[in-house]
């Protein structure tokens, strides 16, 4: 969701817009994520009612979002043959964000009258922002380890193993107890990605890589699938297998990045400036998107009884709102460096 012109690589010649198109949706499923679970979490609806399946079932189809954020950014940074240094890192990404946090906190604890993040209670989303920030300070480190592949595929099957493990652990009692560290959470998704471009773009046997991606899918489905039986079997929206590094969620994130390189998408001038621009706004679109949300939820609820349709109306909203807010931000050079 950081610096949308990290979605174009500079050793082709051709934009794959397939890849703007995943960020396009994974913002708006972080959207629709936040618009189907307010009800939930806030119990404002009674859980078995219709109201409550239909929010959980929208809410289940979520959680693949987050991943794909940190995947695009290690797609394109972890590339050895793409310069990026440390001072890079520190002073156009990480800056950004942390102009992007402090900005946006004021910004929600003065129009909210809520006690300004960080320090006092948060809105629920910045902590993608935290996260993020640890992700691009691990970049440098990851890219010592993405010029070797076997310490790639180590580094990869020790993360997945850290997964597994603590999935298992919310189940049974585990012999040893692992502290979660960024590298076994989230950065592992970064060179993951990175992997998966050396698997699947350009590949030296591309049978063996289109019959692999085929089993990706597989999988994908299988874990959209458990996604979505879990919730509503449960009826809880942050059940186990909701979790962001869930087996189930990483099969669904998977698929949907292997799908998008797989299957690259080049689009007439016109269009494909579109797409970009939408792509670049994708960042602002999440900071404000919460906002949003809050300004016309319960206004819309009371015109609009269905959940499904109340749902959808606030995504598009919130979305669009954003794009227009974002759009004219980007216009202001401090705005479009530090802000969105």
């Amino acid at each position: 969701m950081i610096k949308a012109n990290t979605m174009q690589e500079t050793t082709t010649k051709t934009r794959n817009y397939s890849l703007d198109l995943l960020r396009i949706l994974a913002c708006i499923t972080v959207i629709l994520c936040h618009t189907a679970g307010s009800p939930l979490i806030a119990h404002h609806v009674e859980p078995g009612t219709l109201w409550y399946n239909e929010c959980l079932f929208m809410h289940s189809l979520t959680r693949w979002d987050i991943a794909i954020f940190v995947m695009l950014p290690g797609f394109f940074l972890l590339n050895p043959k793409k310069d990026v240094t440390i001072s890079a890192i520190l002073g156009k990404y990480v800056m950004r964000v942390l102009g992007a946090l402090i900005f946006w906190s004021l910004f929600y604890g003065l129009t909210l009258r809520k006690s300004l993040y960080p320090l006092g209670t948060q809105e629920g989303h910045f902590w993608y922002l935290e996260m993020i920030i640890w992700v691009y300070l691990s970049i440098p480190i990851l890219r010592l380890v993405a010029v070797n592949q076997k310490l790639t595929k180590y580094f990869i099957y020790v993360w997945l193993f850290y997964q597994v493990y603590t999935f298992i652990g919310a189940f049974v009692t585990m012999p040893i107890k692992i502290q979660n560290m960024v590298f076994a959470n989230f950065a592992g998704f970064a060179l993951l990605a990175y992997h998966l471009k050396t698997v699947f773009v350009n590949p030296e046997d591309p049978k063996k890589a289109r019959r692999l991606s085929h089993v990706i899918y597989i999988f994908g489905i299988i874990g959209l699938v458990v996604s979505v039986a879990s919730c509503l079997i449960s009826q809880d929206e942050e059940n186990i297998f909701m979790s962001f590094s869930s087996p189930n969620t990483i099969a669904i994130s998977v698929a949907m990045f292997v799908f998008a390189i797989c299957h690259p998408l080049n689009l007439p001038q016109r269009k494909g400036e579109i797409v970009e621009n939408i792509a670049r706004c994708t960042f602002g679109v999440y900071l404000t998107h919460i906002w949003v949300l809050i300004m016309i939820y319960n206004r819309l609820h009371r015109l609009i009884q269905e959940p499904i349709p109340l749902v959808l109306i606030c995504v598009a909203t919130a979305f669009v709102t954003g794009i227009v807010v974002t759009y004219f931000l980007r216009k202001i050079p401090f705005c479009r460096k530090y802000i969105v």
